[in-house]
């Protein structure tokens, strides 16, 4: 399963649960510090969501594995994954028990959307911690609780893909066009879809990529350092369930 893909940005927010009429109280007693961590992490249902064009929406599992409860924050943004794209995504926001999970629905809100080529977008699940203690409470404890709880944001492919388009990520890679220009090699990606890849090896060894994959009728390059007379390109791609195709091979 695709897991490179899956961005975690974590925002660290400090709640000293003993606020000062809390520590007046211990200011004539040794107090005990407590360090507590959390992290709000959800378990989405997928890698990569695939919304076809012909649908009025799709969806989404997402568990909370966690012990204690966790409230869900949807936000689907475009491929620059800084502004937001053109989807309502419901509940948009809800809070989830201790290993519990629920689905959410993915709607697009506008059809100015390319129908001859796939589009890219993000969808991110922002994991958000409840209120923490009261003050009140943690005043009646004979020490300080500092918690620090971590956010996770876990974002994954939502790719839009219209009715016509009847060739898959694998038979799409199988196409691709790979040529050697100076230093670099070029991979150009004929179809309509954005080809994921696993993996890419220029004669034996990991190619360094920028992007794991290339867009639509575009082209992806990737510098090389040295080369043979005759040289080979191995590459294994993302089927829209996440799940590596067999290993291509081309001689250059």
């Amino acid at each position: 399963m695709e897991l490179k893909n899956v961005i975690h940005a974590a925002i660290i927010s400090f709640a000293i649960s003993s606020l000062p009429n809390a520590f007046a109280n211990f200011a004539n007693k040794d107090i005990k510090t407590i360090n507590n961590q959390k992290i709000y992490g959800l378990e989405l249902g997928g890698t990569r969501v695939i919304y076809k064009l012909d649908s009025n929406s799709v969806s989404l599992r997402v568990k909370n594995t966690q012990p204690y409860p966790v409230l869900v924050q949807p936000t689907v943004y475009n491929e620059d994954r800084k502004t937001e794209g053109p989807f309502l995504v419901t509940p948009p926001i809800q809070r989830m028990e201790p290993d519990t999970q629920t689905r959410l629905r993915i709607i697009l809100t506008n059809e100015e959307i390319s129908q001859d080529k796939e589009s890219l977008f993000w969808l991110c699940v922002k994991g958000v911690p409840p209120v923490n203690i009261g003050d009140e409470e943690s005043s009646k404890k004979d020490y300080a609780e500092i918690n620090v709880n971590v956010l996770s944001n876990s974002c994954i492919k939502l790719i839009t893909r219209p009715d016509s388009i009847k060739i898959t990520p694998v038979k799409a890679s199988e196409k691709i066009k790979w040529s050697i220009r100076g230093n670099e090699i070029i991979a150009k990606n004929n179809s309509p879809l954005y080809i994921n890849f696993s993996s890419v090896n220029f004669n034996g060894t990991e190619a360094k990529l920028q992007e794991r994959y290339i867009k639509p009728y575009s082209e992806m390059k990737f510098r090389i350092n040295t080369k043979k007379a005759t040289n080979s390109i191995e590459w294994s791609v993302y089927d829209d369930y996440g799940a590596e195709s067999p290993v291509q091979k081309s001689v250059l």
